[in-house]
């Protein structure tokens, strides 16, 4: 009889156990791979889709540096911390809001998968004025993924990509397609010289207000960082600033716009910039 009270308790210990991890999505760990960034996608939506809000702004948390000013101190010279320290809760403001907005749309609707690939990092710093830029005092391993999610009923996919540093068992945000605190070599690498044709809209979609916006009154400026390929065509889509509510319709446009390529010594370049897309309601609305 001992014996049996033994076995029955241990195993409502383990599913004790186990309905807590399932409850607390930020307890979790995930292995250090693309599908391990997946999963945790995944259980990002699953917390939203559940409704428990403490559960969802906990897993959304989770996606950030734990103790982030300390491992800055510790990862950077001293002369670059206070400044890092000061961006790093900006920078991740924004994301965690993109984040948001990607859950809340994942949830929308049955049958949505989400998908992560590794994406290629930007060089390193290499001679001046790129030195200028914060460089890490020791190695970080930054990872970059790309990521969005799919529905049968929208199969053109919308996909960002992020950069990511792999700290106790989870994926912590530090950036866009760079680190945030190499965001500046982005401006620095812009083609300085030779003959320049820069690049130029030639074909436009205007976006639909989305329902829910019209309906609260939700008017502003959706900030979009694009890539502009060789053929015109955009891609690498990551939102900057904007409210949830219109982010949405402003890539659903912006995808369809069309530019001509950006010429470098006659030769078609690839080119990274910022695109707005402004919401204003008409005053009969």
């Amino acid at each position: 009889m001992s014996s049996l009270r033994v076995t029955v308790v241990l195993v409502a210990t383990l599913l004790f156990g186990i309905a807590l991890q399932t409850q607390n999505p930020a307890a979790l760990s995930y292995p250090d791979s693309p599908d391990g960034f997946r999963q945790q996608l995944e259980d990002l939506v699953s917390a939203y889709k559940s409704g428990d809000q403490a559960a969802f702004h906990a897993a959304l948390e989770a996606l950030a540096i734990p103790n982030a000013d300390e491992w800055l101190a510790s990862h950077f010279a001293p002369a670059d911390v206070p400044k890092l320290q000061h961006d790093y809760p900006l920078s991740l403001d924004g994301f965690q809001r993109h984040a948001s907005w990607v859950a809340s749309n994942a949830a929308r609707l049955p049958g949505w998968e989400m998908t992560a690939k590794p994406s290629e990092l930007p060089p390193p710093p290499a001679a001046a004025p790129e030195q200028s830029v914060p460089s890490p005092a020791q190695q970080i391993f930054v990872e970059n993924f790309c990521y969005g999610p799919l529905h049968p009923e929208e199969p053109a996919q919308r996909s960002w990509v992020n950069s990511f540093v792999y700290v106790d068992g989870r994926f912590r945000y530090v950036g866009g397609t760079y680190p945030f605190w190499w965001e500046d070599l982005q401006r620095i690498r812009r083609p300085p010289t030779g003959d320049v044709q820069a690049c130029q809209l030639i074909y436009k979609v205007t976006p639909e207000y989305p329902k829910k916006a019209r309906e609260k009154r939700v008017e502003g400026v959706v900030r979009l960082r694009v890539v502009v390929g060789k053929d015109g065509t955009l891609h690498g889509f990551t939102v900057v600033t904007g409210d949830p509510l219109l982010t949405e319709a402003a890539i659903k446009a912006v995808r369809h716009w069309r530019y001509t390529p950006t010429l470098l010594d006659g030769q078609p370049v690839e080119v990274s910039t910022t695109i707005d897309v402004n919401f204003q309601l008409n005053r009969k609305d």
